[in-house]
């Protein structure tokens, strides 16, 4: 019975580490979108020659845009 409950724990935490790295990677798609021309180049070339500081900024950066989102449901919720 233990196991199961690590190994379901440990997959919900996987998936979550998962929505919170592509949320930032899209984060930072958008942002190298919009910076310039070669933005997405760039970015591309950041994964391809940087990726493990890459997934370290994805995920710091999709981990503070979930918190942030949170936050705004949170206060939304308590004003009703």
């Amino acid at each position: 019975m233990v196991n199961i409950l690590l190994t379901t724990v440990a997959v919900v935490a996987l998936v979550v580490c998962l929505l919170v790295l592509i949320f930032g990677a899209l984060n930072l798609f958008v942002y190298a979108n919009t910076t310039s021309p070669h933005g997405i180049k760039i970015y591309i070339a950041c994964w391809v020659l940087l990726l493990p500081l890459m997934a370290l900024a994805c995920l710091l950066l999709g981990l503070y845009q979930c918190v942030q989102i949170l936050r705004l449901i949170l206060s939304a919720s308590r004003r009703r």
